[in-house]
This record gives C-alpha cells, sequence and structure tokens, in this order.
C-alpha cells in the first residue's frame, strides 16, 4: 500500500551515528527523499551488535514506511 507523500519514510540504523553505514543511509535519504516525494527520517539504534534496531523494524508497522539499513555481519547474529 502507498503512503500519502507527507508520511515520513524510516531508515533505521541499528548502529552508531557516524559510522560507515551511518553515512551511507544519510546520503541515501535526501536522494530517497526527491525520488519518492516523501521525507525521509535516519534513525539511530544502536546496541546489541544491530539488533535493537533490526527488532525496531521487525516490529514496525507492515506498511513499508520504514527501511532497514545495516552491514552484512548481520546475518552472523543469532537467530
Amino acid at each position: 500500500m502507498a503512503q500519502p507523500a507527507g508520511t515520513p519514510l524510516r531508515l533505521m540504523v541499528p548502529f552508531t551515528p557516524g559510522t560507515g553505514i551511518d553515512l551511507i543511509a544519510r546520503t541515501l535519504g535526501p536522494k530517497l527523499s526527491q525520488r519518492l516525494n516523501r521525507p525521509v527520517v535516519v534513525e539511530n539504534r544502536v546496541g546489541a551488535s544491530g539488533n535493537i534496531g533490526t527488532e525496531a523494524v521487525v516490529r514496525a508497522a507492515p506498511d513499508g514506511s520504514t527501511l532497514l539499513v545495516s552491514v552484512n555481519t548481520l546475518v552472523m547474529n543469532r537467530s
């Protein structure tokens, strides 16, 4: 389901601000905002080797407005 233009898209980064993946998300955010005509918010939720931010995305409403921006080392965490 498409969201209205005023509904922000959340890019969840499960690591601290200033890290490489955070910089990628903050570079990507304005471009996504322009392309999708929606505000984009980068949100950092740190802790537990990325599991806290990942869990926040899993528990978010399934409306497509919350995306996880992470690194491939996350797959090494226990399921």
